[in-house]
């Protein structure tokens, strides 16, 4: 519930204008350009890759997919029945609640998904995204409380991130700080990786928190980094999740967090089909997990990535859940089951409309 809180009532605050508009103007201006948030999504990506043994990260990649796809589905026929039955015409339902639900979040899902159907509607894109955006903000809303819900059962227990073992070399003595040397060295790889996932993403035009993702992977399976600076690394990460969570928290719910969306998104009819959407991606997620040798808890958080608003999303959910372990994993449920849902739907509409 702390992480609701937290990005709820600042949400509440600049609405209401309790802190003044040009502070608040100056601190986005200063979070964008320095892109707190992605470095701190950086480093918990890199980070918990690195963390775990290489055969566990290559099993569990070939693991998630069937979560991934059934839960979506499940969640995306069921979302639509539920509008059916309470007088909601399908299409609006789909393309209002369900997808933009499950998009991958403003940026890289609402936005694009906007344009397209301005394009295709003969509307502007401010109108199109000032519709979308209520279910997005109120779906990772009630993502954020379903992880909090399960967070008292979320505990690593053999699924994706069991607990290390003497024989895992790289996460041996990981609590253990170490030398400033080290630690040098280990920011300046976590920087590589942020500056190389960034400059990918500028060329392949993925988003960076894939970039970032896909080549910690290869790394970490192909070319491994020496165990000193692994380890340096993990520990710069159980840190920064120890210092920079909640803060980092605060910020995305008083700079990232529209108010006026989220009550938008509390009409009665497409806020239900809002809940049964999220609750059948955990339910689904959460049965399917044991196809993947997963825990439940494991697959029902899994699932609940796809209702997150992209990388702030997936850190709310999973905080909340005690989980951060499992953000590689949620970042690819995001982004890639995001660009899926959103390729198939602006196919399906294009076709449609033809």
């Amino acid at each position: 519930m702390e992480t609701v809180g937290l990005l709820v009532l600042p949400a509440y605050a600049v609405h209401r204008h309790w802190i003044p508009d040009e502070l608040l103007m100056r601190l986005q201006w200063n979070f964008g350009r320095a892109d707190l948030l992605g470095i701190f999504i950086c480093v918990i990506i890199v980070g918990s890759l690195l963390s775990l043994d290489t055969r566990i990260l290559l099993n569990v990649l070939s693991r998630i997919w069937i979560v991934l796809f059934v839960s979506s589905g499940v969640a995306l026929i069921a979302g639509v029945l539920s509008g059916t039955l309470l007088r909601l015409a399908p299409g609006p339902t789909l393309l209002e609640v369900v997808v933009p639900l499950m998009a991958g979040g403003i940026t890289a899902g609402a936005l694009p998904l906007a344009a397209a159907l301005a394009e295709l509607e003969g509307s502007t894109r401010a109108a199109e995204l000032a519709a979308l955006l209520p279910a997005v903000v109120v779906g990772n809303m009630l993502a954020v409380l379903m992880g909090g819900v399960l967070s008292p059962w979320s505990r690593p227990a053999g699924g994706v991130a069991p607990p290390p073992t003497p024989a895992s070399p790289q996460v041996l003595a990981s609590d253990q700080r170490p030398s400033a040397q080290l630690l040098v060295l280990g920011a300046l790889s976590l920087s590589a990786f942020y500056g190389l996932g960034m400059l990918s993403s500028l060329i392949f035009k993925v988003p960076s928190p894939l970039a970032i993702l896909a080549l910690t992977a290869v790394v970490h399976i192909v070319l491994p980094l020496p165990v000193a600076i692994t380890r340096s690394i993990v520990y710069l990460y159980r840190a920064c999740i120890r210092l920079f969570t909640y803060p980092l928290l605060l910020a995305v719910g008083l700079l990232l967090t529209p108010w006026q969306a989220l009550v938008d998104g509390l009409r009665w009819d497409k806020l239900i089909v809002a809940i049964v959407t999220v609750s059948v991606l955990t339910v689904s997620g959460a049965w399917i997990a044991r196809f993947a040798r997963l825990t439940h808890v494991e697959g029902a958080l899994i699932g609940l990535a796809r209702a997150a608003m992209g990388g702030s999303g997936d850190l709310a959910i999973l905080s909340a859940a005690r989980r951060m372990d499992l953000m590689p994993f949620a970042q690819i449920a995001t982004r890639l089951g995001g660009a899926l849902t959103l390729v198939l739907t602006l196919a399906l509409v294009t076709l449609l409309r033809r």
